[in-house]
C-alpha cells in the first residue's frame, strides 16, 4: 500500500504462492522459518521530482495462527534486491535493504475485558417474608455487567450464579431453594441445574440458553443480571424463621468471548466474582429502618471538655405474617431479655468496650400499644399489628471512653415474639448491613 491506496493485493490462502527459504541463503530470512511472497506487474508509476513516498504492507490475519497464544516473535521486510524499479529509459534498478519490521500477533480478544459489580439498585440486606405453605419468588441480587472501555465487545456465553444460604437451624441448600432464574437485558432465563439433594449450603445454578441469545455488551456499555429465587415454603418444617441466603456472580474466562473472534476472554480479564447482600428469612417477622438520630449531642464540663454523647436514635419497625411483639428494654450486650441490641464503636468500626454506654427505655412515637407477657419473667412489650409499621426511639449515652477518641454507637439485632408475648423473646433479627445501623461519630474529653 502507498499511504490509503492499494498497490498490489493478493490472496494468499494456497500455499502454493509461499515460496520456501531455500533461496534466502546469506539474507536477513537465512532461517528454516522464512517464506516469500511475490507481487509482479505492479505497474505503480513515481512522477520525477514527486515527495518521498511510503509503502505499507497490510494483511488480513488468519483466524487461527500458531504461536498466537504463546507471544512468538515475527518479521516482515523486503528480500535483497527484491524492491525493483524502472525508469523512463527502460533501465532496471534493484534496491537493497536489510531492515525488518518485528511484531507479534495476540490471541483476539486479549485487551477485552468484562467486569461484574453489584448494580446500585440491588436490593439492600433486609427481612424477607415467605409463606407458611406456598412458595415465593423473591429478588436478591441485581448485578451490573460491564465490557471496558479501552477493549473490544465481549459476549455472554452464560451468567453461573451461586446461592449460599444459612443462619438459624444451618440449613441445606434444597430445603430453601426450589429454582433460580436470570434476568438479562429484558429476558429471562431458568437454570438448566436442578437443586441438589446433597446437604450443602450452597450450589452454581448455570444457565447456558444465554448462549443461543447473542447477548453482546459494547465497549464502555453495562447491562444489568437480576437474580430470582423461588422460596420453598415453611410447611415441611424443613427451615424456621431466621435462615438467610444470598448471590454472588461466579464468571469465568469460559463464560465470556470476545465477539469479534469469539475466543474465550483470558482469565485476567474476566472479573466475575461479585457479592450481593444478605437476607433473612421470616414467614413471620419484622423489617426495621434507621430514621434519625445519627448525631449524637454533646455534653461539657465546666472546661468545656466533651463529657457525654448521647444519641437520640429513631427507628421504624414493620410487623408482617402475624402480630409482633418487641420489648421496651435496650440492651449494649446480648441480653435475652433486650428488645434492641447495640453496642459501642471506635470511629474505625471496631467494638470498643472501655466507654460506659447506659440507655433509656426504648419509647414509642406512633402510639403502639405497651402491653405485659403472659409468661415469665415479666416483661414489657409493644405490640405492632400485622402489616403495621410503628416508630420508637432510644437514647444512648456514652461516656468513659478516651479522650480526643471518637465514638458511634451501632444497632445491632432486634428481638421479638411472633403471635403473643409469652416470655423471652424468642425470635431476633438481625441489622443488616450493619454500617446501614451506625450513628455519626462524636468525640469525647475534647
Amino acid at each position: 500500500m502507498d499511504g490509503s491506496t492499494v498497490v498490489a493485493s493478493m490472496d494468499v490462502d494456497d500455499e502454493d504462492v509461499w515460496d520456501d527459504a531455500d533461496h534466502l541463503a546469506g539474507s536477513d530470512f537465512d532461517n528454516n522459518d522464512a517464506y516469500r511472497i511475490r507481487f509482479n506487474n505492479i505497474n505503480k508509476i513515481y512522477k520525477e521530482g514527486s515527495n518521498h513516498n511510503s509503502l505499507w504492507v497490510a494483511v488480513d490475519v488468519a483466524s487461527s495462527v500458531d504461536g498466537a497464544d504463546d507471544g512468538s516473535d515475527w518479521g516482515v521486510g523486503i528480500d535483497n534486491d527484491g524492491l525493483r524499479f524502472t525508469d523512463g529509459a527502460g533501465i532496471d534498478t534493484f534496491v537493497e535493504t536489510t531492515d525488518v519490521a518485528d511484531f507479534s500477533i495476540e490471541e483476539a480478544g486479549g485487551d477485552s475485558e468484562f467486569n461484574v459489580t453489584e448494580d446500585s439498585t440491588s436490593p439492600d440486606a433486609s427481612s424477607l417474608e415467605i409463606k407458611a405453605n406456598t412458595s415465593t419468588t423473591q429478588t436478591i441480587a441485581v448485578f451490573k455487567l460491564k465490557a471496558d472501555e479501552d477493549g473490544g465487545d465481549v459476549k455472554l456465553d452464560d451468567f453461573p450464579v451461586i446461592i449460599t444460604v444459612g443462619g438459624t437451624g444451618s440449613p441445606n441448600i434444597g430445603q430453601i431453594v426450589d429454582d433460580v432464574s436470570v434476568t438479562i437485558d429484558g429476558t429471562t432465563y431458568t437454570t438448566d441445574d436442578s437443586v441438589t439433594d446433597d446437604e450443602i449450603d450452597h450450589q452454581t445454578f448455570k444457565f447456558d440458553d444465554i448462549d443461543d441469545d447473542d447477548i453482546i455488551i459494547k465497549a464502555g456499555d453495562d447491562i444489568t443480571a437480576t437474580v430470582k429465587v423461588k422460596l420453598r415454603s415453611q410447611s415441611s418444617g424443613e427451615y424456621s424463621n431466621g435462615a438467610t441466603i444470598f448471590a454472588a456472580a461466579a464468571l469465568t474466562d469460559n463464560d465470556v468471548e470476545d465477539a469479534d473472534s469469539g475466543e474465550e476472554l483470558d482469565g485476567g480479564n474476566v472479573n466475575g466474582s461479585s457479592t450481593a447482600d444478605t437476607f433473612t428469612l421470616f414467614a413471620d417477622g419484622v423489617s426495621v429502618e434507621l430514621t434519625n438520630g445519627t448525631e449524637p449531642v454533646i455534653s461539657h464540663d465546666d472546661q468545656g471538655a466533651n463529657t457525654k454523647l448521647t444519641y437520640n436514635v429513631t427507628f421504624k419497625v414493620t410487623a408482617f405474617g402475624s402480630d409482633v411483639y418487641v420489648p421496651n428494654t435496650a440492651s449494649e450486650t446480648s441480653s435475652t431479655n433486650a428488645g434492641l441490641i447495640y453496642q459501642i464503636e471506635n470511629s474505625d468500626g471496631t467494638v470498643n468496650t472501655s466507654t460506659d454506654a447506659t440507655n433509656g427505655a426504648i419509647q414509642t412515637t406512633s402510639g403502639a400499644d405497651l402491653v405485659t407477657n403472659t409468661g415469665s419473667p415479666t416483661l414489657s412489650y409493644f405490640r405492632i399489628e400485622e402489616g403495621e409499621t410503628e416508630t420508637f426511639t432510644v437514647s444512648i449515652s456514652v461516656t468513659g471512653g478516651t479522650p480526643g477518641n471518637y465514638y458511634h454507637a451501632q444497632l445491632n439485632t432486634v428481638q421479638f415474639d411472633t403471635g403473643s408475648a409469652v416470655g423471652v423473646p424468642s425470635q431476633s433479627y438481625i441489622l443488616s448491613p450493619a454500617n446501614d445501623f451506625d450513628t455519626n461519630d462524636g468525640q469525647l474529653g475534647a
